[in-house]
């Protein structure tokens, strides 16, 4: 599930368009991913780690110069 201001905004490819979309409109925005995650990363990179993972590139372009910062619960 993909949320945007602890607003829920859907799941899946869905989900993450929407993410995008507000990256995209809103470009002086601070973008913060929060990630839950219960087990060790295992040596496994993070990006790969991500449920987005394969659409990672399209996140970076959105950004722009902006840095996105991780914040794990």
């Amino acid at each position: 599930m993909y949320f945007i201001d602890d607003s829920q905004v859907g799941e899946g490819d869905e989900g993450f368009d929407k993410i995008l979309q507000a990256i995209r409109t809103h470009k002086n925005a601070r973008v913060t991913l929060k990630i839950q995650y219960n087990s060790s990363f295992g040596g496994n990179s993070l990006k790969d780690s991500l449920p987005f993972a394969r659409r990672f590139d399209e996140l970076t372009e959105a950004l722009g110069r902006r840095k996105l910062i991780y914040e794990f619960a």
